[in-house]
């Protein structure tokens, strides 16, 4: 799906100690005498797991009644946080809810990775999301860390993801994926895929020449679950454009 300018410029108006564990895959586990419904949520690496409960309880999705009792719990410990976070191989599967989701602007997105030695590629943008199952404690059922190389161009970007699911269980759905030029500010190229495969590579042109010109390439990833659906956006530093016959861009800032 590509979105006009109209379109994207009113669209973006708008961690950690394991220990093993297990939950049945039917099921979550039961909640101990006394602690509220475990409940599913999902977060990104620049949120806590606070956040993501308090961001649950607040929406309008069928487990949000739940969420609030967790916080409830949370916030009574004074640290609004679970007591322990543990990981799972395995996790429980329960209705889909709504998928909306509405972007922020990516100008706003932070900085993730670094340029290459010769710098004309950025390195290692990384992208974190995980999922669990949260009563007086949270259980980790899936995590996804995607990492992102930049090749920059002068008319278009080559964008190349690895994306690694661990632990992995039935609670992350469909994976979006939105591509960003910026250019100086302004977004000057986009382009969007559904695409849950673990290697991912994508062109992403703009609209116009950007030869002496600053570029930004961002990465936004919008993950459904089984409960609610959350965005992470990481973009590069800027680089310039080169003239003349050559048509890469170089991180010389």
């Amino acid at each position: 799906m590509i979105r006009t300018r109209t379109a994207i410029a009113a669209a973006f108006m708008v961690s950690m100690a394991f220990t093993a564990s297990s939950l049945s895959p039917a099921q979550a586990a039961p909640a101990k005498s006394g602690d509220p419904a475990p409940v599913f949520v999902a977060r990104a690496d620049d949120q806590t797991w606070g956040e993501a409960i308090l961001s649950l309880a607040a929406s309008s999705e069928p487990s949000a009644e739940d969420a609030a009792k967790v916080k409830d719990t949370w916030d009574a410990r004074s640290n609004g946080e679970p007591a322990k976070v543990s990981v799972s191989s395995e996790g429980a599967v329960t209705p889909m809810a709504s998928d909306g989701f509405v972007w922020n602007d990516p100008n706003t997105w932070s900085v993730s990775g670094y340029k290459s030695s010769d710098q004309y590629f950025w390195s290692q943008m990384k992208h974190v999301i995980e999922g669990a199952y949260c009563s007086s404690t949270c259980t980790v059922t899936d995590r996804v860390v995607a990492t992102t190389t930049v090749n920059p161009g002068t008319i278009s970007s080559m964008i190349n993801t690895t994306v690694l699911h661990s632990p992995k269980s039935a609670n992350f759905k469909t994976r979006r994926w939105n591509y960003i030029a910026i250019c100086s500010g302004a977004i000057c190229g986009n382009a969007d895929r559904i695409d849950n495969l673990l290697t991912v590579r994508q062109t992403l042109s703009n609209y116009g020449n950007r030869a002496g010109k600053r570029l930004t390439v961002a990465v936004g990833i919008t993950q459904t679950t089984v409960a609610n659906t959350i965005q992470t956006g990481k973009k590069t530093a800027d680089c310039l454009g080169r003239t003349g016959t050559d048509r890469r861009c170089k991180y010389i800032y």
